[in-house]
């Protein structure tokens, strides 16, 4: 698994991306709400970091 940082809506994120195609890449994020989030999906990089920047505070 390769470490990368990135950025979601602003904060900072580590994006692990798997070596192995059976294990799914995954994003870590701490919002401005400070709340940890977490996405692991089987897609690359880009798509990954995509989903992560499309996710909302529910009302």
């Amino acid at each position: 698994m390769t470490k990368h940082e990135a950025e979601v809506n602003g904060c900072s994120a580590d994006l692990f991306i798997s070596d192995t195609p059976d294990v799914s890449n995954c994003i870590v994020w701490i919002n401005k709400h400070n709340a940890a989030i977490s996405i692991s999906a089987f897609l690359d990089e880009d798509k990954l970091i995509q989903l992560a920047e499309s996710v909302t505070e529910a009302e």
